[in-house]
């Protein structure tokens, strides 16, 4: 069974709940720290108990700062706090996907087989459609063709049209403590709605139908959008996941077989028209989240809500002297050390790349110093189990953000290549006549252009004429070498540092679909 490679990052979505890009900086002298000034002041300044009294409402500061960013880009703004229309969406097409293939003894029985083993594999279905050799069945793809005619002729292309720009997802005010609380049923038939439009896309290619192929794809780029309308990491990540898996299939379909000018143009028109997740936001939601459990862990010595089994506390312990024995810091540090840390890293992504760049190494300094002293690791324990994820939340964002400039540059490369009737001999020669500007590569220390090189179509095995690529963590151009059995190497996490010597590729694919 071949998996989306996009979604087979998904399981960092569970680590997400409780702030997964959680970091807690082992911070050098104020001398020595070079964005202290604009980092803490005035959002971190380190002010211990006053800036973190018992009763702060953490969760309607998130409501007021979701209000004021969106307020202040659109004006008198009518906020949605039950996100209606993206919710019924993705619901209604759950139901009906559900109800669809369940009725189809074929497609039951098939599920019935493999569910047993891995429960995944019963969007194989979906696969067979989209002429995926390995494990391909014609029976199913078939049945999966008549499903899918079925839904559309139901009406519910029409409702996803309605997904052009959702509300954002403000929840309501009086929310319990503590307030880990995300839109998890909307993601996951988010995903699957997803994989049903790639499905589409697929079908539409076979059946040489551009305008369906167009409209499905402007679905996906609707409801990308629309997940990331929440102010979380997870919501941020799971955007993250579908909007790498729908750029994947437009390079697969075009591998497989070469798309018209004009829907190369359409795809391109409706890429640039689309909008993308906002980073700061989506962490600062996470943020001020994590700060309310944490808060409310503290005060109620529910550590098991925020993912730590604590040692026994005796039944007349006061929290403070548990907090106290065990060796933790206390309420106040812990709060003030996640603040200022997270707020931090909002600077990963700034405009500003001499401040970003500065950002980045303090959150890769503080990484390397949480894992290597113990004794800080027990203090901050109530944060040990973001650490993991904090690299991985960084190279997903940092993949997410080339892979937005690579499809453009792929897309446009392609057309210049069919137009002209031979590959750019660089990207730069694709601007302004197909790109506005060169896209930046996000893994670039410097943020230099994406690179390129020119290939042999003859003799390359997927028969591409170029390669759009990425530096990669070590930063260094490799000339588009990669690992075809870890296709994201030059960005994987380790001690070991597996990502030296590796460029992370973008027009490739583990296998393409068949359209002979």
């Amino acid at each position: 069974m071949r998996i989306e490679p996009a979604f087979q990052l998904a399981g960092i979505c569970g680590l997400v709940i409780l702030g997964s890009c959680s970091v807690a900086q082992d911070a050098p002298p104020p001398a020595a720290d070079p964005i202290a000034p604009r980092v803490r002041a005035p959002i971190v300044a380190r002010e211990g108990a006053r800036k973190y009294p018992p009763g702060r409402d953490y969760m309607l500061e998130r409501i007021q700062m979701i209000r004021e960013k969106e307020g202040s880009q659109r004006g008198n703004y009518e906020f949605d706090s039950n996100w209606n229309t993206f919710r019924n969406s993705v619901a209604r097409f759950a139901g009906a996907w559900q109800y669809a293939w369940q009725g189809s003894p074929l497609a039951k029985a098939f599920n019935d087989k493999i569910e047993a083993s891995n429960p995944e594999e019963a969007a194989d279905i979906l696969l067979s459609v989209a002429k995926y050799p390995m494990n391909y069945d014609a029976q199913l793809d078939c049945e999966g063709q008549r499903i899918i005619d079925q839904l559309l002729r139901s009406g519910l292309p029409a409702l996803f049209d309605s997904l052009s720009d959702p509300q954002p997802m403000v929840p309501e005010s009086n929310i319990e403590r503590p307030g880990i609380m995300h839109p998890m049923p909307a993601l996951g038939d988010a995903r699957s709605l997803v994989r049903f439009n790639l499905a589409r896309m697929s079908l539409a290619r076979r059946r040489g139908d551009d305008l369906e192929f167009a409209r499905a794809l402007r679905h996906n780029l609707a409801i990308n959008h629309a997940v990331s309308r929440d102010a979380s990491l997870i919501a941020h990540l799971v955007y993250v996941l579908l909007d790498s898996n729908t750029s994947q299939r437009i390079v697969e379909e075009q591998l497989a077989k070469a798309m018209s000018p004009e829907l190369l143009r359409a795809a391109m028109a409706l890429i640039d028209e689309s909008k993308t997740a906002d980073w700061e936001l989506s962490i600062n939601g996470e943020r001020l989240m994590v700060l309310d459990a944490i808060d409310w862990a503290y005060q109620t010595g529910r550590f098991e809500v925020i993912g730590i089994s604590e040692p026994t506390r005796a039944e007349d312990e006061t929290i403070d002297a548990f907090v106290a024995r065990v060796g933790w810091a206390t309420r106040e540090e812990t709060l003030d050390e996640f603040d200022r840390a997270l707020t931090l890293y909002t600077w990963c992504f700034d405009d500003n790349a001499d401040l970003a760049g500065k950002a980045a190494t303090q959150t890769e300094e503080w990484l390397a110093h949480f894992k290597k002293d113990a004794a800080y690791r027990k203090r901050f324990t109530v944060m040990s189990a973001a650490a993991p994820a904090i690299a991985r939340a960084m190279n997903m964002e940092q993949a997410a953000r080339w892979t937005r400039g690579a499809i453009k540059a792929f897309l446009a490369a392609e057309l210049f290549r069919i137009e002209k009737g031979h590959a750019p001999e660089s990207l730069g020669e694709l601007v302004p006549g197909y790109l506005p500007v060169l896209p930046i590569d996000w893994c670039s220390p410097t943020r230099e252009p994406l690179r390129y090189k020119k290939l042999d179509a003859k003799a390359d095995s997927l028969g591409r004429a170029f390669l759009i690529y990425s530096v990669g963590r070590d930063g260094t151009d490799d000339s588009g070498k990669m690992d075809p059995e870890r296709p994201r190497r030059a960005v994987d996490g380790g001690p070991e540092q597996v990502w030296k010597g590796y460029d992370l590729v973008f027009n490739w694919s583990e296998q393409l679909p068949d359209r002979k």
